[in-house]
């Protein structure tokens, strides 16, 4: 018989944050679509967030998930409809192509300065650290 292997459990420890009353995102008519000869991803979503929102988005694969969530991030923008946010909301993503993401050129220390200015760099050796 083979050994069983059981992988250390990771734990994640954010940093207390100010805490935000109302609504804290809106998105009101959003469609998307690449271009004006593309079809149309998705259109017409409405979404409120408050602080004790839990949201999940689920669809089939090339439906507009990571689009959406593009667009909640504000790292895209719709082609109709608003997007509004709380001025103090902050959001962290991790992919699943993660290794489109980071530049493999640099070492993880690099990776965080760039990311997250301003600590020193034993701090981000001790965060890199709590991931093993």
């Amino acid at each position: 018989m083979e050994k069983v292997i059981i992988e250390p459990g990771v734990t994640l420890k954010f940093p207390e944050v100010e805490k935000m009353s109302g609504t804290i995102l809106t998105l009101s008519e959003v469609s998307y679509r690449y271009n004006e000869e593309s079809r149309i991803i998705f259109s017409n979503v409405d979404l409120s967030a408050t602080m004790q929102s839990r949201i999940c988005i689920v669809g089939e694969n090339g439906a507009g998930k990571t689009t959406l969530l593009k667009i909640i991030m504000e790292s895209m923008d719709p082609w109709k409809g608003t997007r509004v946010a709380h001025r103090n909301l902050k959001f962290g993503y991790f992919t699943q192509h993660f290794v489109d993401q980071i530049d493999h050129r640099i070492c993880p220390v690099e990776v965080m300065q760039k990311e997250f200015p301003g600590k020193k760099v034993e701090e981000y050796r001790r965060m890199l650290g709590q991931f093993g």
